[in-house]
This record gives structure tokens, sequence and C-alpha cells, in this order.
């Protein structure tokens, strides 16, 4: 509806108002503003056309990927969820004068996913996708309630049958598993309650063309496809078989395995709830090992059978036993290597105390560069701040690329509790290069951070509001936004900042300056990054 050219040119009050202007073009299709009454009428006019001419038996009206709020007069004024469910009933309504027999789908997801304050009830029509709360966290209580009372809010707010289920198995993309999240027991938990009231499911799968790490991923998808074809049935029974027949005389040490993985990825998000982890990444490297141990046990039962060659398969997913103990040792030798890292405090917005100034130096040993670098932070509530002032003697020589970091630039790396960690570098002319350095998703991730840029002078400038999304969030989404509580002393993130200056033909370490000295002529050094808090 609002991605072509020609609407762009001729409806610019379609789209988000954003600093005062018309986002026409983010990620192609520009973001739409969901008070426009023309966007709601050209919306439902497009339903029609491809409910009449080619029997489409739904509409999607979920938003695009990266999902962000206009801040016109009507828009600003409401939570998100208020504003795209309330697109979302407005259009259904219509539709449903129509064609009530199809549905008009939205997803329920990252900020929107609430369920609206200011809907008691939708059309008959509206079918909602709930895919922000991931299964495999259920088995702690305080998400499996909070789940349920989400859940309850939608059920409440629909016709029968029209919820429909969405959920991101994606927790093994990587060619090795940090730790194999098991579960069954939450697949089983949430598809019992769900029957009667569930439309369908969607699931995404960790795949790119063909499953990955099958040794880890089997029996989640083994567990979910039973119980979507029989919701009400035994699950110690169902995995007694399963654990029987797949690994045959190591079933009872698979078992045991397979059990103590489930309760140590609960111990691990448990013990880090108050910072929303979900990350396998959080389970202690004594659980890892263990882990692997009772799986050696299970291969060596099994022998050279096919039920050796299955253990083996997972075995072959996972560091070796001397590997993970290497790590132990090196973990318990270095203590916490951070406990000297230099600290930047960034000021709430709003706050009328002086903001503090930091300067960037060498890269290597923080000697003062020949040009300074400063900056300042900000936390505004749901976004970070960075302010960075470059010196430049030499604005007339420039170098800009477009890859960005060929070129004269800045960079921004954010480790938060829950995630390690994003990079963020941005050239004089504004343009980004974003990465998620922790994920397979790598460039694939977009900050959404707003920049902007000034020359001057004897200096340039850059401005980058990063937009701050929770950890729930940041794993229902983890191709957009950074993920993240507020820095505080108890919940401190870990961050660079640096600048590369060129001059001549080549990048010489001389010219690249940091926050935090990292020891080497690379900024991606994380056990190196300065410490970021609020106050």
């Amino acid at each position: 509806v609002h991605a072509r050219d020609e609407m762009q040119a001729k409806h610019p009050e379609f789209y988000a108002l954003r600093g005062g202007e018309r986002d026409t073009h983010h990620r192609g299709h520009g973001t739409a503003c969901y008070s426009s009454a023309g966007l709601e009428r050209e919306t439902v006019n497009y339903a029609r056309f491809m409910f009449d001419h080619y029997d489409w038996p739904k509409f999607s009206v979920w938003p695009g990927d990266g999902f962000r709020q206009c801040q016109c007069e009507k828009c600003a004024v409401q939570t998100p969820s208020d504003l795209v469910w309330g697109f979302t009933e407005r259009v259904a309504r219509e539709l449903y004068q129509s064609h009530p027999d199809r549905l008009v789908v939205g997803g329920a997801y990252t900020s929107y996913a609430p369920p609206p304050e200011s809907i008691s009830r939708f059309s008959p029509n509206v079918a909602v996708i709930m895919a922000n709360r991931g299964r495999p966290a259920f088995t702690v209580p305080a998400y499996w309630e909070a789940y349920r009372r989400e859940l309850r809010g939608w059920i409440d707010r629909l016709a029968p049958n029209r919820l429909i289920r969405g959920d991101n198995n994606r927790y093994h993309m990587g060619a090795t598993v940090n730790f194999p999240v098991i579960q069954a027991t939450a697949t089983a938990m949430d598809l019992r309650q769900l029957k009667g009231i569930s439309l369908g499911e969607i699931s995404e799968q960790s795949q790119r063309r063909e499953l990955l790490n099958p040794g880890a991923n089997h029996l989640g998808l083994f567990t979910q496809a039973r119980y979507l074809w029989d919701a009400e049935q035994d699950l110690d029974a169902l995995l007694d078989d399963y654990f029987t027949r797949f690994y045959g005389p190591a079933r009872d040490d698979m078992q045991a395995a397979f059990a103590f993985a489930e309760e140590a990825y609960a111990r691990a998000v448990e013990n880090a709830a108050g910072r929303g982890a979900r990350s396998p990444g959080n389970v202690p490297t004594e659980d890892r090992i263990r882990y692997v141990k009772l799986l050696l046990a299970a291969r060596s039962t099994a022998g050279e059978s096919i039920y050796g060659q299955r253990v083996q398969l997972l075995l072959d997913e996972l560091a070796t036993v001397e590997a993970l103990e290497a790590r132990l040792a090196e973990e318990a030798e270095a203590g916490d290597i951070r406990k000297d890292a230099p600290v930047a405090v960034a000021r709430r917005a709003g706050n009328q105390t002086d903001q503090a100034t930091y300067a960037l130096g060498a890269i290597r040993d923080g000697a003062t560069p020949e040009v300074q670098t400063t900056f300042t932070v900000t936390w505004d509530g749901d976004a970070l701040i960075f302010e960075i002032r470059c010196e430049e003697p030499d604005m007339a020589n420039l170098s800009v690329s477009p890859q960005v970091w060929d070129g004269d630039s800045v960079a921004i790396f954010l480790e938060t509790p829950t995630h390690a960690y994003y990079q963020i570098e941005i050239n004089p002319d504004g343009a980004i290069y974003d990465s998620d350095r922790g994920s397979p998703v790598g460039a694939r991730w977009q900050s959404l951070a707003e920049v902007e840029t000034e020359r001057m002078p004897e200096a340039w400038r850059v401005t980058a509001r990063i937009p701050v999304v929770s950890p729930d969030e940041g794993h229902s989404d983890p191709n957009h936004n950074v993920a993240g509580v507020e820095p505080g002393a108890a919940t401190p993130w870990f961050f660079q900042v640096g600048r590369v200056r060129m001059r001549g033909t080549g990048r010489e370490v001389k010219s690249a300056y940091t926050f935090s000295p990292t020891g080497t002529g690379s900024y991606h050094v994380p056990e190196r990054f300065g410490r970021l808090i609020v106050k």
C-alpha cells in the first residue's frame, strides 16, 4: 500500500512524521502514519481489490520490521499498541461490511505486543498472531504467568478462533551451539493450553538452506510436531517413547542429559530475570561442562551403533570438555577483567546538571592524540544519544567512503547486560554500518539509529539517537534495535567509542582513537570496553 515510489511522491501525508519530515523511504517502503485517514482508505481499497480479484482469504496489516512511531499530534499521544491496533480495527470494521468471511491479520509484536487498552472487543474478522513470547522460558514461573496474562488479554478481545501463535525457535543459528535450548516441557505447556483457542501456529526454525544443528533442535521439533497433532497427550509417555526409539541403549543417559539441559537453561534465565536475559550464552561454563560429560557417558553406552552416531551428532555441535575446562580456568584466573574499566556517565534527558564530556585517546595506549575527539552521552528513556565531535584541521580532505569504515568515521560499540555486542559505524555524510557481533544475524541487523551530521570549518560532528527496546522485545525481533535495560550501577553497559582518521593512502594505527584503549590496533576487544551508567 505504501511502498511504491508513486505513492511516496503523491501522498507524503500517509507517512510517519519523524524529526519534522515525512519518513517515506525507511527500509525502502517508508513508515506509516497510522492516524492518516487517507492511508486507512487506501488500505481498505487495496484489501477489497485483493479479495475480489485474487480471492485472498486474509489480508495482513502487520507493520514492517523495525517499527518506528509517527510523531504527529495524533500518533504521538498514543501507545504503540493503541496506535497500530486502532488502525487494524478501523480497517477490519470497514472490510467486515463487504467481506465478512475474510480475515484481517496483525501481529502482536515488539512495542505493540500488549493488548490495546483502547479496544475492548475487536471486529469479528480480526486475527492476531501473538509473536512476542518465546517458549523456552515458560518453565520459569514469572515468564509463564506474564505470557498467560497477555494471552488472556488478547482472548478476551477477539472472536473465537482468532488467535494465531507465533514462535521463534532460532536459538541455534550459529555454526556451533553454545548450549542447547531444550523446550519440550514448555512446548507441551503452551500447546496444551492453546487447544481450542488458537487458530494455528507459525514457527520459525534454525535454518538457512537446511536445518541447522539438528542434534540440538531435534527434540524440540519432534515435541512441537507431536503436540500440534495431539495437545492432550502425556508428555512423560511421549518422551519415554522418543528416547527409547531414538537413543536405544543410551535412553536413560540421554533422558538425564536433556532434563539437565532444560533445567540449567531455566536456572540461567531465572538468575538473569531482572535483566530479562534469555540467551543460552548465560548458562555457566560449569553447567556446559557437566552437560557434555553426560553426553559422553551416553556415547560410551551406545557404542558405535546408530544410536551412538545420534549422540555424536549433538556432541559435534558443542565445544569439547577440554575446551570448556580451559575456558573455565581462564575465567577463574582472569577474575573480573573489567573491574578497572574507565567509566562514562550518561546524563538523563531533562536533567539540568552539567553533562560530562569524554575524550578519546590513541587506540593502543590511550596517549593524547594529535587531533581531539570528544563525546557526550544522554539517556532518554527509550534511546541512548551520543554526540561525537571530531576536530579536523584538514576538513577539505575528509575521506568519505560508502563502505563507512574505509574512510573517516566514528564507531559505537554497545554490550548490554543481555547482549554482547552491537556495532554502529557512521561516516561524515551520515551513512551507517550496523552489525550484531554476537549473533549470526550479523550485518543484517539494523540499529534503526537516527543520525545527524554536521561539518564545521575545523570539525565534523555526529549525533546518533539509538533506540533501546526491552530484552524480551529484542529477542522477538533479533534483526533490529539495541536490547537492554537502563544502564545502572547494578546493570552497567560496556561500550566503546572510536574514531578513524584517514590521511594518505593507508590506515595507520596512530589514526585510530578510542575511549578505552584496547592494547591492539582493533576496536573489537570487548574485554577492554569501558563501563556506561546513567546517573
